[in-house]
């Protein structure tokens, strides 16, 4: 046991550095002046592996282990979910208070201007080189952006990075609701909520204005009450959630129709296993409603400006980028050659 412990821990440190220089990095490339507040990297790195090393020693103290016994308590356990919860949510206002004033550039500030163009009826917003024209699969995040418009205006940052700061919180407390329905305890459960605090990268993404947040927040809430219906609590409140959230989670950003053959093979599965054959439209209308809702965002992106959308640059041209000498790198090859 104690082996594996070190291996393991050794192996988390290591994902822990390549998320933090990884997002020191992007941190860096928001505004035209580098973002200092998480350098040195390897300083904050060790401070934290400092810290739990000295969480492990305690949590070995008998003293230590008859206080986490509290947490038994369902009204106790709740208490310090809310607490955890804020705590990230005050770490994302943090992060966001201290960009702020950056620009944003690049895609982020594209996504901006599509939805600013389609106020205006500029047409040319659909069309390449400009950014809906090459890249459509941001569609449905431009068009929540301008619905926004109508309440807040255009480009206003504070007020998009207040909305992702709500949606971090809840992608970790699901995730702790999740394993408790697979057997986790309380403790474990606020173990999850801890090292989501501790998880710098995500809470950065409220900094910027794209689609990934919002995108996790609706893929793990749908994942949630996937769960919900396995358990056999499947009431059509839940089936419809499911469907609903994992729909807005790939019209966000299509790279969550990952997480929707996920819960359609893992619904599928338990409910074949569980011999509940009526219940199998679930995941089909899963991806049904995932399929004609980002229909629906297009053509109603189209419709506001008298337009098509653009079928964008080939999934292939990601591929053949990603082949290059510099893999794993965006040196714009996909919209260069489309």
């Amino acid at each position: 046991k104690a082996v594996i412990t070190v291996l393991c821990f050794a192996v988390c440190f290591y994902l822990f550095l390549l998320s933090f220089t990884g997002t020191f990095r992007l941190i860096s490339d928001i505004g035209s002046n580098r973002a200092l507040f998480l350098n040195p990297v390897i300083g904050l790195l060790i401070a934290m592996v400092s810290v739990t090393a000295l969480g492990v020693y305690l949590l070995k103290t008998r003293k230590l282990e008859s206080y986490l016994t509290r947490f038994d308590d369902e009204k106790t356990f709740n208490r310090a979910m809310s607490i955890l919860k804020i705590a990230v949510f005050i770490e994302c206002l943090l992060l966001s208070a201290m960009v702020f004033g950056m620009n944003q550039r690049v895609d982020q500030h594209s996504v901006q201007y599509s939805a600013y163009g389609l106020s205006w009826n500029v047409t040319e917003v659909l069309t390449p080189p400009r950014h809906l024209g090459v890249y459509p699969n941001n569609s449905g995040f431009v068009f929540a952006i301008y619905l926004l418009s109508f309440i807040t205006g255009h480009y206003n940052t504070a007020v998009i990075m207040l909305i992702l700061s709500f949606l971090v919180p809840p992608i970790y407390s699901d995730l702790a609701v999740i394993g408790g329905k697979i057997g986790m305890s309380h403790k474990s459960q606020l173990l999850i909520m801890v090292c989501g605090l501790l998880f710098i990268p995500l809470q950065t993404k409220v900094t910027f204005i794209y689609g990934d947040v919002p995108g996790l927040f609706f893929a793990v809430r749908a994942m949630k009450h996937a769960t919900e219906i396995v358990v056999k609590k499947s009431t059509l409140k839940n089936a419809v959630l499911v469907i609903v959230f994992m729909a807005f989670a790939y019209v966000m950003k299509n790279n969550y129709l990952i997480f929707s053959i996920a819960v359609v093979i893992y619904l599928a599965a338990e409910l074949l296993r569980q011999r509940r054959y009526k219940e199998l439209f679930i995941p089909a209308a899963v991806i049904a409603a995932t399929l004609i809702l980002n229909f629906v965002i297009k053509l109603s992106l189209g419709a506001v400006l008298d337009g098509t959308v653009s079928s964008g640059a080939s999934k292939f041209s990601w591929i053949a980028m990603g082949m290059q000498e510099k893999a794993g790198t965006f040196n714009g090859y996909n919209d260069a050659t489309y």
